[in-house]
């Protein structure tokens, strides 16, 4: 499987979409959405999830495979809130979220600093968001296909 995660594009080029086993497209992800403005390993997350039996089974999976929830949010406001408050180095973000948009959670988080990378995931396939994929390059996990192991091939296993 190619990856283009770590690598340096041609300027202006976008790479090409990073497929999953199953063959489906994950995200087209741009280099600089996935580096964080913290240390060189990336194991502290932040999960975004309206759903609190996600939230706790993602909590259990990511933590078994190594990585520290520094926190959980529910809704935009308090993902923002959460994320000033415990600095992750990254934010699993649900792309629906009962009081906005988490495209738009992403793009205030990737304004401020320090950047956590970020990462989206929905109950829908990533085909339903294509258009937002492509125009943030943000990487997407289904909720299904979730996995530390997943999280660490978005983050070019810097996890």
């Amino acid at each position: 499987m190619a990856s283009h995660i770590g690598a340096s594009p041609r300027p202006g080029s976008v790479p090409a979409p990073i497929r999953a086993r199953h063959g489906s497209v994950l995200a087209l992800m741009r280099l600089p959405v996935l580096v964080s403005d913290h240390r060189r390993e990336l194991n502290r997350i932040v999960i975004v999830d309206d759903h609190p039996a996600f939230r706790a089974w993602a909590r259990a999976i990511l933590a078994a495979d190594g990585f520290r929830v520094a926190g959980e949010a529910a809704d935009a406001a308090s993902a923002l809130a959460e994320v000033q408050a415990v600095r992750p180095d990254v934010v699993l973000l649900d792309v629906q979220l009962p009081d906005g948009d988490g495209f738009e959670v992403a793009d205030a988080l990737l304004a401020a600093r320090p950047r956590p990378a970020v990462i989206l995931t929905s109950s829908r396939d990533a085909s339903a968001y294509a258009a937002d994929l492509a125009r943030t390059g943000l990487p997407f996990i289904a909720k299904e296909d979730l996995s530390g192991a997943a999280v660490r091939a978005m983050l070019g296993d810097r996890a």
